[in-house]
Formats: C-alpha cells, sequence, structure tokens
C-alpha cells in the first residue's frame, strides 16, 4: 500500500512513514496540507494520514478536498491538540469524510492496523 503522509512535525512525519516502511507499506511524505494535496494530484496513492492542526491548509481542508477528488480512498486524522480541542477536530474531520481518526500520541500498529483494515474495505 502507498501512503501519503502528511505532519508539520518532522518526528510524527519520519516514525509514521519508518512505521509503515516496516509493515511493507511505502510512504510518501509531506510537510503540509497544500504539499499533501499536490503530491496526491501526481502520485498513484492508496491511502493518506493527515495530521488535523497544521498552518496554512490544516487536515480538515485536506480530508474535504480529498473526499471530494478521490471518494474512496482511505483518509486517516490524526490529531495531538488539548484533549476536547483535538476530539472536536477528530469529530468533524469524520464528518467531512475521514474514514478513521487516531489521538496523538498512538502506537504505530494501531495505524498500521486501522491502514490494513481500511484498504481491505475499499475496492481497487
Amino acid at each position: 500500500m502507498k501512503v501519503l503522509v502528511i505532519d508539520d512535525n518532522p518526528a510524527v512525519r519520519d516514525m509514521v512513514a519508518v512505521a509503515l516502511a516496516r509493515a511493507g507499506h511505502d510512504a510518501v511524505v509531506a510537510n503540509n496540507g497544500w504539499e499533501g494535496l499536490a503530491l496526491a494530484e501526481r502520485e498513484s496513492i492508496d491511502a493518506v494520514v493527515t495530521d488535523v492542526f497544521m498552518p496554512e491548509c490544516d487536515g480538515i481542508e485536506v480530508v474535504r478536498a480529498l473526499r471530494e477528488r478521490r471518494r474512496g480512498l482511505p483518509l486517516v486524522a490524526m490529531s495531538g491538540g488539548s484533549l476536547s480541542l483535538g476530539q472536536e477536530f477528530l469529530k468533524m474531520a469524520e464528518h467531512l469524510g475521514a474514514s478513521a481518526t487516531l489521538r496523538k500520541p498512538f502506537e504505530p500498529r494501531e495505524l498500521v492496523a486501522v491502514l490494513e483494515a481500511l484498504g481491505r474495505r475499499v475496492p481497487a
């Protein structure tokens, strides 16, 4: 599975990319929402993992834009914001079409399990 990882935090972005690689998946990384949306247009992506809180183009905008362009694409939104605010934004992401959400911090195996389950549910 080729997964686009969008996060403005290099440590989180790298952790997710390494976890995906160890599980046998390919990761394409983007530093922000605009870069992620451009990569999603150019690359053949099987799933997207995006942070919710990012400067300029946030994860909510990424979910909204990708849901319009690629309806069946698995989208995972993640947030480490304050407990109540982060949870509200994750609910908003789900309402706009995120396939799943994860609260940071999470175990890398949790993310891999979510992506693999979503990959099995989505037709090729």
